[in-house]
């Protein structure tokens, strides 16, 4: 039942089609592995595919192993995952955001852009940050060490033995040139490509919160780096990322560094220190040129001669458009950027290659319009900028449960309504951005009242008249004698 990656849709369309005639057998399977908790060595059984993560790989580190794990084994994996999901949130800090339902991974890169602002300048608080990516991350996490550590959690002891088999019974075959090689045992490690294996390695790297935690507490001389002692942040989690944030003395240092290594002796992770620039000031056209280089590249893969027009549409629309989603999501593209990108998409929809003058029969903001009014409904990538922004605009505002809406309140805010902050030159470039959409947001945004605890009187919108800082000036307000600061609640009596 292992299958090669070219097979794996047509396995799972055979399953689809033949379910009549194959899924009570398949349906008996798994309930007697978990009734019996043991997997046949065929179950099991896994096959390499060995991506190359640059264009002309000569290493074997130049490729990243995936595990193309057979379809019932996946059915007994998704099991496990759909319930360990549901604890996540309440085992997990606030400073891991990836595979956790309800957080984004976004609002970890916004507080980092936060924190790293002004580190290019001379001068100012001592502060020290250490990117660190963590070595061959899933492929080495220690099955002791993993077993353990989900005991410690509170999981039941059976369902620590069904994902320690699930992992741990593994077999192993190499792909090369669509030919399966070799079968040896797996002595550690978590697959890529196994369902389950993410939301282990968010606990693996939970328990090193936990290490640096107690670490901390136990410390007289680790110091906080600046804006992060009233949350009691150390680090942020990227996946296997790790960015370490301190103050920059010498104390505080040691206590990272004895940290890492406690972490790195129990779990079998090992540090790399050397991956991964990061950009502290605002985001220009030459950090761009790599998004841009992506769409191209992705564009002259596809033979677009051999495409209709048809086919190159839904290709712009459910791919092309896609790409450039997660930066959209988290920066402020620049303008020679967003026009550079939609020359690419128009180039690839009228021609062969690039776009020629006067070759575009529809002017591209009319294919951007809605299939109601006569366009073909692609995504303005400028004003789809703006609108994925204004997403961190409103969970500031509904005050999500998250670490940079925290972070915002307490070090930016500072009891103020986010509607009433003004912009400072010491401002990052990110933080003025957002402030710079909420005209255009907070039109959008109402608020339900309920107990009125949480709403501003003055500057939410609460009320069909809007927001009444728009209707009462400051003066006005002054000569009443009422607080700015005051909430709905303070202004009900009697429940009117």
């Amino acid at each position: 039942m292992t299958a090669k990656p070219l097979d794996e849709m047509v396995i799972q369309h055979f399953f689809k089609k033949a379910w009549a005639v194959v899924g009570n057998d398949v349906c008996l399977a798994v309930k007697k592995i978990f009734k019996y908790g043991k997997l046949l060595k065929e179950i099991n059984s896994t096959l390499i595919t060995l991506i190359p993560k640059v264009h002309h790989p000569k290493l074997v580190t130049e490729f990243r192993p995936i595990a193309c794990c057979n379809v019932l084994y996946k059915c007994i994996s998704k099991v496990l995952t759909n319930r360990i999901k549901e604890t996540l949130n309440k085992l997990v800090n606030l400073n891991q955001s990836a595979f956790i339902h309800g957080r984004n991974i976004q609002d970890n890169i916004l507080l980092t852009q936060e924190l790293l602002k002004n580190y290019n300048r001379k001068g100012g608080a001592k502060r020290c940050a250490l990117k660190i990516d963590i070595a061959k991350a899933y492929d080495t996490v220690s099955w002791e060490f993993l077993r353990n550590a989900l005991i410690k959690f509170g999981f039941h002891r059976r369902m620590v033995d069904w994902i320690y088999t699930c992992i741990s019974s593994t077999t192993f075959s190499i792909c090369v040139n669509g030919e399966s090689n070799g079968y040896f045992k797996g002595g550690r490690g978590l697959r890529q490509g196994d369902p389950i294996s993410p939301y282990l390695f968010t606990l693996v790297m939970e328990v090193f919160t936990l290490i640096m935690a107690k670490k901390v507490e136990n410390s007289t001389e680790f110091k906080y780096h600046t804006g992060c002692k009233e949350l009691k942040l150390t680090h942020l989690c990227f996946a296997d990322d790790l960015l370490v944030i301190c103050h920059g003395s010498v104390g505080s240092i040691n206590v990272i560094k004895e940290s890492i290594d406690e972490f790195s002796k129990v779990s079998g992770l090992e540090p790399n220190l050397n991956k991964i620039p990061l950009i502290t000031k605002r985001l220009g056209r030459e950090e761009c040129k790599q998004l841009i280089d992506k769409v191209k590249n992705k564009v002259k893969d596809w033979k677009n001669k051999v495409l209709s027009y048809a086919g190159r549409m839904h290709l712009i629309d459910s791919i092309l458009n896609s790409m450039q989603v997660y930066w959209a999501s988290v920066f402020l593209l620049p303008k020679s950027t967003v026009k550079d990108i939609e020359r690419v998409l128009k180039g690839f929809l009228w021609c062969q290659g690039d776009l020629s003058r006067g070759k575009a029969k529809i002017a591209w903001k009319t294919l951007c319009k809605p299939k109601c009014q006569g366009g073909f409904g692609f995504k303005e990538l400028g004003m789809w900028n703006e609108v994925l922004l204004t997403r961190h605009i409103w969970n500031i505002a509904a005050n999500k449960e998250s670490l940079w809406v925290k972070w915002v309140h307490i070090v930016k805010l500072k009891g103020k309504n986010f509607w009433e902050v003004s912009s400072e030159s010491n401002d990052s470039w990110m933080w003025k951005c957002l402030l710079g959409l909420r005209e255009k947001a907070k039109h959008h945004i109402e608020y339900i009242v309920e107990n009125g605890k949480r709403i501003s009187v003055w500057y939410d919108k609460w009320n069909e008249m809007g927001a009444l800082c728009q209707i009462i000036d400051s003066r006005n307000l002054y000569n009443a004698r009422y607080d700015k600061k005051a909430t709905v609640a303070d202004m009900i009596h009697n429940n009117q």
